[in-house]
């Protein structure tokens, strides 16, 4: 008796090729669990929920070993022991709205925040930096930015382009209330404009209603003759019928119903060559124009050849509608006056408003970093950094310890907007969406210079990129997860796959996912394991990679709810999802979900065991496996639904009779699912078979 044998899934989920080419020991689904350095499949561990923050709490972050979180109003009372809260407070007293970056630096933090009055403001230690002025922008960066916070409407997309923003409705047909306004800064000029024109109106879909014309057949009297419609054609020479329609001699008065009905059958049975069709009432037939005609068959004759037996009447073409698809309310927001940065504009969309300063859509510093004892910011091109060893200072001139700005622009073709940064064998990548920019940094900022440029890979996603190990960094590409390192023989930079077994499946994701959500990834290395994590909306995408086995093994987990905050405090990793911060594995470190809690669900592709065309007679299987496992086989590719439930088991088989199953396939997949609690594993799977019938 034959075996396919799976004696490790160390390939881990692997969606390169399609389902049905698939090879034993890679996985088409592996969720809420990853693989082991000896190429098992184990459970994740338990998101346990640890501390409730109160609402109007942002962002998290460690400063030593103490987790802070940021927030404008008093919360501090309402904040648990064992987080940390600090109140930033921008001039004019608005409500924060979102953390934009977060770094330490000499043990103090540095935070940039972005408050509901369009503005953005750094802060260091709790204290507003009022010496970071943003550089002088333009309606182009600011259109850009404005189009980015509009983007996050569930009801439109938008769009720069130049100092216009281009909104279009995300449901076609459903008319959007939108609005502009522009407000003067104090001391400005006061001619700025924000003028909402509505370029397309939302039209709903139109179904098609095909014409329709009628013929009325009449035999009066006795037939002496076979009463007969010989052909029936339209004004545009379409002949209707297969073959001519008649009914027997009949001495007494002959029923129209039986002629008419046979016509109709005859229109309906050349159907596929015309496009016309008919249905019948009594001695009338009613016929429709083809399908896509609309009101071009409005008014169209037709003519009938038949004999003397018969009288007959028709009815010209009528009724005809055109389809009409539904089409997409678009609106142009055009963006004018001196650009200032006090000034104000606002675009509201379904009540819901976004407003932006000039200060706050120009060069705002969103992310910050620390290294070589400054503080760095990315703001739109530049590279600023602060006055050395004083975070605080964003305006002394000293050529060598003075602040310091870069405009990235100058050294590459290109003007991507910078988005991260990571560290990477003692240079600084800075991240664009589609470039990717090496500068050596120093103390003195004399000796600073670009390095090296990949083009055509990028990140939309700043939190997504990550140092990993000694050699590469990980982010989040338009296509996937990628990877920064160096060749060996000459240490240059180059791009790798990395997440090559996962690009088909994130893109999908990414597809379905608003762009700010995406934008908002957020990557961290799981300190237990070293295992890389990026949450990006509901999922955590993990990578396994143990060198030393030989193992490089993607899956995913889905939390609770979306993370969107990573701190890690010793052999300790906590994530913020909504008001709750969440502690992986618990204080224990080894606590695993309740029953029902994150279930795990392993799938296989389709194998046939180096026999594709050979059907096979599957006898029995078996596992080693810890905890209970539900166990199916898929039998047909063609038809992923069905299944033959094998059983659930919770002990090594093979040591027992094997598990019986019954089932002809020339290909089968695995699925295992785990809902009861505590720790899950798979080993192995094996299935037993007698293959003996070529296809």
């Amino acid at each position: 008796m034959a075996q396919l044998h799976i004696k490790d899934f160390k390939f881990g989920l692997d969606r390169r090729r399609p389902r049905v080419t698939g090879v034993p020991g890679t996985l088409w689904v592996l969720k809420n669990a990853h693989i082991t350095r000896g190429g098992d499949i184990e459970r994740a561990k338990r998101f346990v929920p640890t501390f409730t923050l109160p609402a109007g709490t942002h962002s998290m972050a460690r400063l030593r070993e103490d987790i802070y979180v940021f927030g404008s109003e008093d919360l501090e009372a309402s904040v648990p022991d064992g987080v940390n809260y600090q109140r930033l407070q921008a001039p004019g007293d608005p409500v924060m709205t979102e953390v934009l970056g977060v770094a330490a630096f000499a043990g103090k933090l540095y935070v940039v925040a972005a408050f509901d009055d369009g503005t953005t403001y750094h802060f260091y230690d709790g204290v507003l930096v009022s010496d970071f002025d943003p550089a002088s922008g333009d309606f182009t960066q600011f259109a850009s930015n404005l189009a980015a916070k509009i983007d996050e409407s569930e009801d439109v997309s938008a769009t720069a382009s130049g100092a216009s923003i281009l909104l279009e409705a995300r449901t076609a047909g459903e008319e959007i209330t939108i609005s502009a306004s522009a407000i003067n800064g104090a001391g400005g000029v006061d001619d700025q404009t924000a003028v909402n024109t509505e370029t397309q109106a939302a039209v709903e879909e139109v179904a098609e209603v095909r014409a329709e014309g009628r013929v009325t057949i009449n035999v009066p009297g006795s037939a002496t003759i076979k009463p007969r419609i010989a052909q029936i054609t339209t004004s545009n020479g379409v002949q209707l019928l297969k073959a001519a329609a008649e009914v027997a001699v009949n001495p007494i008065p002959t029923q129209e119903g039986r002629l008419t009905a046979e016509t109709k059958s005859q229109i309906n049975a050349k159907t596929a060559v015309h496009g016309y069709t008919a249905t019948r009432d009594g001695n009338q037939i009613f016929i429709k124009a083809p399908v896509g005609e609309g009101t071009a068959a409005n008014g169209r004759s037709m003519s009938t050849n038949h004999n003397s037996a018969v009288t007959v009447n028709e009815t010209n073409f009528s009724g005809g509608v055109n389809h009409a698809n539904a089409r997409r309310q678009k609106n142009t927001i055009a963006l004018g006056g001196t650009y200032e940065g006090a000034d104000l504009y606002t675009v509201t969309v379904e009540g819901t408003s976004y407003s932006l300063t000039g200060d706050g859509g120009s060069s705002a510093g969103a992310f910050v970093f620390a290294y070589k004892s400054r503080i760095w910011a990315l703001a739109e091109t530049l590279l600023r950094g602060s006055k050395l060893n004083d975070p605080t200072n964003w305006t002394d001139s000293d050529a060598s310890s003075g602040a310091v700005t870069i405009d990235t622009s100058n050294e590459s073709q290109g003007s991507g907007i910078l988005v991260g940064a990571a560290e990477y064998q003692n240079l600084i990548a800075l991240f664009a969406k589609d470039q990717v920019r090496m500068y050596a940094i120093f103390a003195d900022a004399e000796q600073i210079k670009h390095e090296q440029t990949l083009d055509n890979t990028g990140t939309h996603s700043g939190r997504s990129v990550i140092t990993y190990g000694n050699n590469d960094v990980y982010y989040l590409d338009s296509n996937g997860i990628r990877s920064i390192r160096a060749r060996d023989t000459i240490n240059a930079s180059f791009v790798t796959d990395i997440g090559a077994p996962l690009d088909t499946f994130i893109q999908d994701h990414l597809a379905v996912l608003a762009s700010t959500v995406a934008s908002q990834a957020v990557a961290t290395i799981e300190p237990s394991d070293s295992r890389f994590w990026l949450a990006l909306g509901e999922r955590v995408y993990v990578l396994s990679f143990f060198p030393a086995s030989k193992i490089t093994a993607w899956s995913f987990y889905e939390p609770p709810v979306p993370i969107t905050d990573f701190v890690r405090r010793g052999r300790r990793l906590y994530c913020r999802g909504g008001d709750i911060i969440y502690l992986y594995g618990g204080q224990s470190h080894v606590e695993y979900p309740e029953a029902d809690e994150m279930p795990v669900l392993v799938s296989t592709p389709f194998m046939d065991a180096d026999a594709p065309n050979t059907e096979k007679q599957i006898t029995g299987f078996d596992i080693s496996c810890q905890n209970e496992w539900l166990v199916k086989v898929l039998v047909n590719p063609n038809d992923e639904d069905e299944k033959v439930e094998i059983g659930r088991i919770y002990k090594n088989t093979s040591v027992i009779p094997h598990i019986p199953v019954s089932a002809r396939t020339a290909q089968f997949a695995f699925e295992f699912e785990c809902t009861k609690g505590g720790l899950a594993t798979i080993s192995t799977a094996s299935m037993h078979f007698k293959g003996d019938e070529s296809r």
